[in-house]
């Protein structure tokens, strides 16, 4: 979860990053020393590339409120590590995180020019154009956890014929392990 909020106004910003799995350090633990450059770098290029409304809060609390400026990089490269694996395992997941980094910056760049609008025509056109967007987000969430429902779905049933194969082959199975047990410290295992 990026933090965001911390650095301006809480209701102008949000975590970009709500699902972010990893555990979480103690706010007072974090020291602008934990950084190294590589991984700062990665970071700033990230939000570069998907999130670049972003990026000017960002070198903003690194001046201002350095230690507060920890919490958001060390994120950013949680999410990147995460893309990474989905992009190796899982290729249409990670197209799917990509579109939804996209239509994240969408929304936060359209909610950001709303709340600075003073026109009332500009504002109604930007709400409309907010709520496409999120409606767009929100079938794209939805596909992702049909995605995951399909790869559960195939996992459990793999799990089931295994099961059931190994209830057939029970007699075979434990004489196998019977026979192991009985020659460990023989000097016959294989190591």
């Amino acid at each position: 979860l990026l933090a965001y909020s911390s650095l301006t106004n809480a209701q102008q910003r949000r975590p970009p990053f709500p699902d972010e799995p990893g555990p979480r350090l103690n706010e007072s633990s974090l020291r602008p020393e934990m950084l190294g450059p590589e991984m700062e770098h990665a970071a700033l290029k990230f939000v570069e590339t998907y999130h670049p409304g972003r990026l000017e809060d960002l070198r903003h609390a690194k001046a201002a409120q350095p230690e507060r400026y920890v919490r958001p990089i060390m994120d950013i490269r949680r999410r990147t590590e995460l893309l990474n694996r989905f992009e190796k395992e899982d290729p249409e997941r990670y197209d799917f995180e990509i579109k939804q980094e996209t239509l994240d910056e969408k929304t936060f760049t359209l909610a950001h020019a709303y709340r600075n609008a003073t026109d009332e025509k500009e504002k109604q056109n930007l709400k409309r154009q907010i709520e496409v967007a999120v409606s767009e987000h929100f079938d794209l969430r939805e596909k992702i956890k049909e995605s995951e429902l399909k790869r559960m779905e195939g996992d459990l049933q793999r799990l089931k014929e295994r099961l059931k194969q190994r209830k057939a082959n029970k007699s075979e199975i434990v004489k196998q392990r019977v026979s192991q047990l009985m020659t460990i410290g023989s000097g016959l295992e294989w190591d």
